[in-house]
């Protein structure tokens, strides 16, 4: 049987629900050879709050879910009638993901589970209060962001004059 990988469109943050009940209903229906592999992919993120790193996941494509298949009308019908699917990319002709395509989706959610994103919630020209170390308790405002290196540069007012000071992110909070 020839399997090949089509995107369905699904409400957004009911992706997981989605899947675990399209395996369910081709199970039911005594169909599970038309379907091959259900992604719903997701990236770990790295996020800064209350001061302190926390990794995080999230969908990497929400609202969609990656599902290979045999596609019949039998099997198109299920899906499509199934709760909060909203159809295919292609929508009345779904169009299947090319092999370059998929090997492409696969390698980019292999090299976000090695090395997490910063999720960036400071931007330049935010108005930040430092919260920790030697300048705690004084304002300024981001002239630079850093996210490789998870850090801020901002102009911090000492003794009448802006002085720039280089501060990592868990270190500020928004203003």
């Amino acid at each position: 049987m020839d399997l090949k990988w089509y995107v369905i469109h699904t409400y957004s943050g009911y992706e997981d629900k989605v899947k675990a009940a399209l395996i369910e209903r081709f199970s039911q229906l005594k169909i599970s050879e038309y379907l091959g592999e259900i992604l719903v992919p997701m990236e770990d993120v790295k996020e800064f709050r209350g001061g302190k790193q926390k990794v995080t996941s999230r969908k990497f494509f929400p609202g969609y879910v990656l599902i290979q298949l045999a596609l019949d009308e039998k099997v198109l019908s299920t899906i499509k009638d199934q709760p909060r699917v909203t159809g295919f990319l292609g929508d009345s002709n779904p169009t299947a993901l090319s092999d370059k395509e998929v090997k492409r989706i696969r390698e980019q959610l292999a090299g976000t589970v090695e090395k997490p994103r910063l999720k960036v919630q400071f931007q330049a020209g935010d108005n930040v209060r430092v919260i920790d170390g030697p300048f705690t308790h004084f304002s300024g405002k981001i002239e630079d962001v850093n996210t490789e290196r998870g850090k801020v540069k901002l102009m911090v007012s000492m003794f009448g004059r802006a002085t720039p000071v280089e501060l990592d992110f868990p270190q500020i909070e928004k203003v």
